[in-house]
């Protein structure tokens, strides 16, 4: 049985960015995650220990992006990806992430990349 999980709105502390004064220090990045996985096991057990607990994810991808200092989006976002299925290597079908850089570019929002793998 094929599920998503998901996590909305997980902001993330990082250094990321081109510029001289992004890299000075961290900056908020708004991030959606959604993973696709057999949830087959969980439903049958009802237990944690057989699902991907999002309560533990999410504070392990808080630790990661912590630590890590990028350039581009798109190479946080593919090191996201590959944290997530190292902190949970079994039963991930596919990963979505949609990561937002907030009020960094005049006249918007956000402005962002998502990457499906």
């Amino acid at each position: 049985m094929q599920s998503k999980i998901f996590l909305k709105d997980l902001e993330l502390q990082t250094v990321i960015g081109l510029h001289d004064w992004e890299a000075k220090k961290p900056q908020t990045l708004l991030t959606n995650i959604e993973i696709s996985l057999d949830i087959t096991k969980a439903a049958n057990s009802d237990n944690i220990e057989d699902s991907l607990n999002y309560e533990t994810l999410a504070g392990n991808l808080e630790l990661w992006a912590m630590q890590q200092n990028y350039v581009l989006l798109e190479a946080f976002g593919m090191g996201l990806i590959t944290a997530i299925k190292e902190f949970h290597p079994v039963g991930i079908i596919e990963v979505k992430i949609k990561i937002e850089k907030v009020s960094v570019v005049n006249n918007t929002k956000s402005c962002g990349i998502e990457i499906i793998a």
